[in-house]
């Protein structure tokens, strides 16, 4: 006789699989929407739109996370959170790679944009697994 709470310790934990086909919201698309919002219209709130280069990037990167982040609210597939995960990285590199590193706004709000949102995509991504169905073997 086994007593209650004694016997064969519980299986471990393992994160939940998520399939391409299921819907799945998660809290973490809100702030980013958030943070794409406020990227994109850093260059009127912060003042450099007279640096070209670092508004078209704010802007575009802005609105395409505020989209991705915004869908994915709604109806979220895997692919999204990648997604945003791939913009943060952008975000966060964008002023070295176009070049813009040194105007210190810009690339202030472009590097912590990028940083939070690459935590938020990275903190979806590691509580579910979006790894590749198991295959029937032969």
């Amino acid at each position: 006789m086994t007593q209650k709470g004694l016997g064969a310790p519980p299986p471990p934990r393992r994160r939940r699989r998520v399939e391409d086909t299921e819907a799945v919201t998660h809290w973490q698309d809100v702030p980013t929407v958030i943070l794409g919002i406020l990227l994109t219209i850093s260059p009127w709130m912060i003042g450099f739109l007279a640096e070209r280069t670092a508004a078209i990037d704010a802007l575009a990167t802005g609105a395409a996370l505020s989209l991705v982040a915004l869908s994915a609210t709604f109806v979220a597939r895997p692919w999204q959170a990648w997604l945003e995960f791939a913009l943060g990285c952008w975000a966060a590199m964008s002023p070295w790679l176009l070049g813009f590193d040194d105007s210190r706004d810009p690339t202030t709000i472009s590097v912590a944009t990028g940083t939070l949102t690459l935590s938020l995509a990275a903190s979806i991504l590691l509580l579910e697994d979006h790894s590749t169905p198991d295959l029937p073997r032969r």
